[in-house]
């Protein structure tokens, strides 16, 4: 559980790095970049190492609060969240007219389900703690 904790914690942390470099890394000015991409980017900037070290708290340093437990699960959700609209966005909205999927569109689907597989080890880690 470890291992699996530790590259999430990266790969989500990587995947909102990489989309900062696309969206304001574009040849376009920053003014004219809408408002929905510059908000998106600048919060999973700030949720996803939220979730990573509350995720590397709960499975690595086996910290048994409640509140920690609520945190990461609030955390996981919003990440989700973030991960649903990143999915959308890339598969339907910049659609080409193409059946084929890309690596831009599987990458937030994978972490889609590792998100999901984490909101119940830790809903789960916390009944049995509690």
């Amino acid at each position: 559980m470890k291992i699996i904790t530790v590259v999430f914690s990266l790969v989500i942390m990587a995947w909102a790095l990489l989309n900062a470099l696309l969206i304001f890394g574009s040849s376009h000015s920053f003014e004219s970049i809408e408002w929905k991409y510059k908000y998106t980017v600048i919060t999973s900037l700030i949720i996803f190492p939220i979730t990573g070290i509350h995720l590397y708290r709960v499975f690595i340093l086996n910290r048994k609060t409640i509140g920690l437990y609520i945190l990461t699960t609030i955390s996981l959700i919003l990440t989700g969240l973030l991960i649903s609209y990143y999915g959308f966005d890339l598969s339907f909205e910049s659609d080409n007219g193409t059946d084929e999927l890309s690596i831009l569109e599987i990458i937030p689907l994978g972490i889609l389900a590792v998100t999901g597989f984490f909101i119940i080890a830790t809903i789960l880690k916390a009944i049995k703690q509690f």
